[in-house]
């Protein structure tokens, strides 16, 4: 089994995934990270060199190629990868799906001095935050099986409520199939 997490920037996917990797022993992937070593160049320059579009692209086709290999893996993707519905099918065939969520302010409050994210190079990032979660939330929260709340927490304690909700998710699992448990999000 796979555990997949999505959600906005700054929702703690890439530290909530390693300390959740290291914690079930699992091996980390984080798809941004082999964009970057495949480019040969940071998402931030990607995004202003040859724009979102083609992004996209490559990221779609990472996810195929890395998600579909992978076993045992905790593996964080990018915060616009569930816009596609070819990435999310790719996600929900080979793991579990867990979205990190958190408020506009909280995200904002945590990406306020962060100049790697080429989305809230804009005059007003925190409007820009608030209009691109109300656009992504639909797709977040529908392609999720679990969803857990990242604000005012600590690492640990979202790690600890993540085992607990895939606990609870397995034993629905194992009594009543795939689609009982899949179709499920508390």
């Amino acid at each position: 089994m796979n555990i997949i997490l999505t959600g906005f920037m700054g929702t703690g996917k890439t530290l909530i995934g390693k300390m959740l990797s290291e914690r079930l022993s699992y091996k980390y992937i984080d798809i941004d990270t082999i964009i970057e070593e495949r480019e040969k160049m940071p998402i931030v320059d990607i995004f202003k060199e040859k724009g979102e579009g083609y992004f996209r692209n490559v990221e779609s086709n990472i996810i195929r190629e890395t998600i579909s290999q992978a076993n045992k893996s905790v593996i964080s993707v990018g915060g616009g990868a569930v816009l596609r519905k070819m990435n999310v099918d790719v996600m929900k065939k080979n793991g579990i799906i867990v979205l990190l969520a958190a408020t506009p302010e909280v995200i904002y409050e945590r990406l306020k001095c962060d100049t790697t994210r080429p989305l809230l190079k804009v005059n007003n990032p925190k409007e820009k935050i608030v209009s691109l979660l109300s656009t992504r939330n639909a797709y977040y929260y529908d392609s999720c099986n679990l969803i857990v709340s990242t604000n005012n927490r600590t690492p640990e304690d979202i790690v600890e409520e993540i085992i607990l909700k895939l606990e609870i998710k397995w034993t629905e699992f194992r009594e009543g199939g795939v689609e009982g448990c899949l179709q499920q999000k508390k």
